[in-house]
């Protein structure tokens, strides 16, 4: 009879393999096994160490004594039946919303006015969102409202809205184009939206108006919209190339000249815009924001800008900041410049001269 001359080691390495090739298969028995034989031992060390006697088991885990009276109370609470239970009020999700709920709500809110007449007014939106939900004022958030017109434009735009609309709105006032423009443009670069997306959501549309008054204090919120759909359905509003793929850790802000001046501008990188409620006036690059403008603000070097900076019967002049990152291309004067003839060729600003 032959023996089994393996060696010990060998044994041990041909388990191993199986154990492995079974773990490969999903099956895991070796740490299952051994999971469990660690949790024996753990108990049978712990039991060692304990006098599992009645007494001293009871010393050991106290159970608190139970009052049956408070639970006979209980008991005898009558429990009211489902008939009795008020039925929860649900409020329909407006990610839930159809397409034929939106067009049904648009037709009955419109009063006869376009999408657009819908979107830039605030009573037509809170009629709209009214039939929207059915009755009473809807708590619809804003990301909702954005997603439910949104949705109405869409459908507009693939000819499934099938109301009349005769109805024309106010006439867009061109004096506000300029002061439309500039602060439509900076709300949409900041975020990188659309022009229906920027007057879809409600807070774009308070940062369009935060913007507009930093150039035009008195700016009616209906004619900065309206000039907006104008600007839009021209094509004026595209974002440049250069702002798509330039980004480099960009921040944009604006501020008028008196916050400039009380503010603590950044050292950092960048391309600055002076503007007013006519449009843009000058456009210039600066390895730091902050020596270059205030250079400008103590006797700009461009002549031009220097004479309209001072004088007093000019409205009010703002600046927005294209703000980089110190570690960013922007560093590159190269990068700059070309950033900078960029706006400089699309805004058309008054004191540049071109590229």
């Amino acid at each position: 009879m032959m023996m089994n001359c393996v060696p010990e080691s060998g044994r041990r390495s041909t388990a191993d393999s199986r154990l492995r090739r079974a773990d490969r298969r999903g099956r895991r028995p070796a740490a299952t096994i051994r999971s469990m034989a660690a949790l024996i031992v753990a108990v049978f060390a712990i039991l060692g160490q304990l006098d599992c006697s009645e007494t001293s088991c009871s010393a050991a885990f106290p159970v608190p004594a139970v009052d049956p009276e408070p639970l006979q109370a209980v008991a005898a609470t009558p429990q009211a039946s489902p008939a009795d239970a008020k039925p929860a009020v649900v409020t329909p999700k407006p990610d839930r919303w159809s397409d034929d709920a939106v067009a049904s709500a648009f037709s009955r809110s419109c009063g006869g006015y376009s999408t657009d007449e819908l979107l830039i007014t605030d009573e037509l939106r809170k009629e709209f969102f009214v039939a929207l939900a059915g009755s009473g004022e809807p708590e619809v958030s804003d990301d909702d409202r954005r997603e439910a017109l949104l949705c109405l434009l869409r459908l507009r735009k693939t000819g499934n809205l099938k109301s009349k609309t005769v109805l024309r709105g106010q006439p867009s006032e061109p004096a506000m184009r300029p002061t439309a423009e500039i602060a439509a443009r900076v709300v949409i670069d900041r975020h990188r939206i659309t022009t229906d997306t920027l007057l879809a959501d409600p807070r774009y549309l308070r940062e369009l108006q935060a913007e507009a008054e930093k150039i035009s204090p008195s700016a009616s919120a209906y004619q900065i919209r309206k000039a907006v759909l104008l600007l839009r359905k021209t094509r004026q509003l595209k974002p440049e190339l250069v702002l798509q793929v330039a980004q480099w850790g960009r921040q944009i802000e604006s501020m008028t000249l008196a916050e400039t001046r009380a503010a603590e501008l950044p050292a950092n990188p960048g391309v600055y815009l002076f503007r007013d409620a006519t449009g843009y006036l000058y456009v210039g690059e600066a390895a730091s924001l902050r020596s270059r403008l205030a250079s400008h603000l103590s006797g700009s070097d461009r002549l031009k800008l220097a004479e309209y900076l001072g004088d007093q019967t000019k409205g009010e002049v703002s600046l927005e900041l294209h703000i980089f990152d110190p570690d960013s291309p922007a560093k590159q004067l190269r990068v700059r410049r070309a950033y900078e003839s960029e706006l400089i060729r699309s805004r058309t600003p008054r004191f540049n001269v071109r590229p």
